[in-house]
This record gives structure tokens, C-alpha cells and sequence, in this order.
């Protein structure tokens, strides 16, 4: 069942604004994309720093890059701009970031967009941009606690992210635990180098299957079975190419799984399409994977790397970036790449995904519309519209947990 909510006012939006991304952004540009009425997305972009060299020029570029993100959801015919800011008014009534704000309208009403509001969410006070008789300070920040959204919004929402509490380092699992998982990884490592024999194929194949069928068995894995198998993921994770064949197959849950190793592993004319599959799923270009399994994946490698010593983090890092990645969960992609990157500096695919990623690029994905005639998982949020008359429009809905479809976050 679909749950109409209203934003009647500017306050309202910001109200919800943090239910249509999932958190509540912090130094940030957002923009909220709209059909008509109806939103159809919102993005997060890092609130670019002052400059004092050639700002116009460097804000003209951001801003140009804001719109060909919105140019990837062709039915979307406006925008709403938010600045998200620790700066505050102070005793001014002009918002702060000014210079940004006014390169950003200039390529905005260039392009095919409405313009349908541009705000700012201060650490002191809120306010359109160019409105007349804004109060000194700006209006009080009580205004968004005070609208109605929070009593519209269903009781079973999911709650909002902290993108802020996410630590720099994936926190190490019990101390038992790890030392169990790494002693195994130790010894499985020691029989992939030919120092023992038989270890890796053994847990792999000793009654359970081959090893594309584990990585599959993986997102179900009980607590027994990850202490028992969490060893082997480690130790085979840190062959990259390996460890991305893992989270491709995660993906993917309609290409076979065998076509996709055979095809990386032991490529040939019989395997061609086998390899575009991987191309197209790593560079997100294939079809949209389903999310409660990448949900899966991720769990799944964070408990990885929460067992893994410093040395045998990089890879399973980079693993779970790319998994947030692809759910357009770019905040906190970037949190396990520079953990991966500080560990190994010279990574270079880790190096390669976060320069992806703070050039605001999404896989294609990401800006696909979701099908949820079938599903209630989706809360539908409405953006009360007044026409010139004063009365009200015809109701739309404004895409809130879906919306995240197309987020860069």
C-alpha cells in the first residue's frame, strides 16, 4: 500500500528531505528531481569548498556536472536545490554560499529544468535564496520540526542513516572469532601458495558443492557456517580477480554462476559472453541486481573484514565498496575505499572506484524507475502544489524510499 505525504511549504521539504535520501545529509548540495509534481530522485553531492581561484569558472563546472547527472533520468522536467551547510547566517539574512548558489541557477536555467526552488539549510536557520524579507538570521530551524510530515510518515519507515557515525575502520569482530578465521585463512593461504596441499579444494568441495555454488550459499550462511568457511572467502579474496567474480555473482542472480567464473578464469571464444556479463556488471551497464541480495553481500563481506588483520583487509575492502556502489550508497562506499586505500595507497581499482564516485557517477542502474505495482516496500511522498488561484493541484506523488533510485549519496 502506497502512503501519500504532503509537503505544504518550503519547511516541509526540508522536513523531508532526509526520508527521500535515507539520512540526513550534511555539507552537501542536494537536489531533489521532479516529474511534474512527483519526485523522481534525489542526489547528494559534497558541498564544494570556497575558492578564491577562479570560482565562477570552478562552480560553473560543478554545476554542469550536477545537470548531466540529472540529464541520466530522462523523464525528469525539474529541480529542487537544497545547500546543506555548517556555515550559519549569523545576524545576515542572506544565506551563505552564494557564489555556488548563483553558478548553479545560471546552468540550471540553461538547461531543459524548472527551477522550482533553491534553499538553504543552514547550522542556524533555513531560507529560499533571493526572497525578500528573510529575517535577520534566516527563519528558525524550529519551522521544520514544527511541520506536519513526521505525522504523515508510516510508522514502520525505515529509520535514517548517520552517514557521520559510520567509523573509518570496519570495527574488528570478537577476539575468539578472529582468531579462529584468520587462523584459517593462514593455513588455507599457505595451500593456494603450494605450501600444503589439497586445503582450498577440500573445504570447498568436501561435500558442498563447488565454489560459485558457496559464494551463492554465502548470503544465508548461519553462524556456524561462516566460523567454518569465513577462512576460505579471506583467503581466496585476496586474488582480485577472484574476489570480484564474488561480488559480479552477487549481482547477477539470473546469468548462470559457472558462465561467469569459466568465462574470467579460463576465458575463450565459448566464454564471450560470460566476459561481457562480467564487463556490464562491473562497470554497472547490465540490468539492475536485486537489492535485497547486494543488502545480503554486504553483510555478509562486512563480517569478512571485521575478521581480517590489517594485511588481508584491502581487497574485501574494495569488495564492499563496490557493493554500496552499485546500491548508489556512495557515502558509504567511499568510507571502506579510503580504509582500503589507506591500508594499500597503491590499489589501484580501489583508487580507480573512488575517483568514480566523487566524480558523482552511478551505475546506470541506479536511475532505472522501479516496478512496484506488485510490492508495498515503497513509501510515495506528495508535494502539496498550489496553482495561481490558490487552489490545490491534482494530487502526486513524491517518491520517497524509491527515490533513492537514483541518489548519490
Amino acid at each position: 500500500m502506497q502512503t501519500i505525504v504532503k509537503a505544504a511549504n518550503e519547511a516541509g521539504l526540508l522536513a523531508l528531505m532526509p526520508h527521500v535520501l535515507g539520512f540526513h545529509p550534511s555539507n552537501s548540495v542536494v537536489l531533489i528531481a521532479f516529474c511534474g509534481n512527483r519526485t523522481h530522485g534525489a542526489f547528494r553531492f559534497d558541498l564544494p569548498q570556497p575558492t578564491k581561484a577562479r570560482p565562477a569558472l570552478i562552480y560553473k563546472r560543478i554545476s554542469r556536472a550536477y545537470v548531466r547527472m540529472l540529464e541520466k533520468l530522462p523523464t525528469v522536467d525539474g529541480v529542487v536545490v537544497v545547500v546543506v551547510t555548517d556555515d550559519a547566517f549569523g545576524s545576515s539574512v542572506v544565506p551563505p554560499r552564494v557564489d555556488l548558489v548563483i553558478e548553479i541557477i545560471r546552468t540550471i536555467q540553461h538547461s531543459r529544468f524548472a527551477l522550482k526552488g533553491v534553499l538553504c539549510l543552514a547550522r542556524d536557520g533555513w531560507a529560499p535564496y533571493f526572497e525578500p524579507n528573510v529575517p535577520p538570521g534566516g527563519y528558525p530551524l524550529a519551522d521544520l520540526a514544527d511541520s506536519d510530515i513526521a505525522a504523515q510518515l508510516p510508522p514502520d519507515l525505515l529509520d535514517l542513516l548517520d552517514p557521520t557515525a559510520v567509523p573509518p575502520r570496519v570495527p574488528d569482530a570478537r577476539e575468539a572469532l578472529k582468531n579462529q578465521v584468520m587462523s584459517d585463512y593462514q593455513r588455507i593461504s599457505r595451500g593456494l601458495a603450494g605450501e600444503t596441499s589439497g586445503d582450498t579444494k577440500a573445504m570447498a568441495a568436501d561435500g558442498h558443492g563447488t565454489f560459485d555454488e558457496l559464494v551463492d550459499r554465502a548470503l544465508d550462511f548461519s553462524d556456524e557456517e561462516f566460523e567454518q568457511f569465513a577462512g576460505l572467502f579471506l583467503a581466496s579474496a585476496q586474488n582480485l580477480l577472484v574476489g570480484t567474480l564474488m561480488v559480479v555473482q552477487w549481482a547477477s542472480d539470473d546469468y548462470p554462476s559457472e558462465y561467469l567464473w569459466k568465462a574470467m578464469l579460463y576465458p575463450s571464444p565459448e566464454t564471450a559472453s560470460g566476459l561481457r556479463e562480467f564487463t556490464a556488471i562491473l562497470g554497472g551497464f547490465a540490468r539492475q541486481p536485486d537489492p535485497q541480495r547486494l543488502e545480503d553481500a554486504i553483510k555478509f563481506v562486512s563480517k569478512l573484514v571485521a575478521c581480517a588483520d590489517d594485511a588481508a583487509r584491502p581487497v574485501p575492502l574494495y569488495m564492499l565498496g563496490w557493493l554500496h556502489w552499485a546500491l548508489g550508497h556512495g557515502t558509504l562506499a567511499s568510507v571502506a575505499l579510503a580504509e582500503a586505500i589507506a591500508l594499500a595507497p597503491e590499489f589501484p581499482v580501489a583508487n580507480d572506484l573512488m575517483a568514480t564516485i566523487r566524480d558523482g557517477e552511478l551505475p546506470d542502474w541506479a536511475f532505472y524507475d522501479i516496478d512496484d505495482d506488485d510490492t508495498d516496500a515503497y513509501t510515495d511522498i506528495d508535494a502539496a502544489a498550489e496553482d495561481e488561484d490558490g487552489e490545490d493541484e491534482d494530487e502526486d506523488d513524491m517518491g520517497g524510499d524509491d527515490a533513492r533510485a537514483g541518489r548519490v549519496d
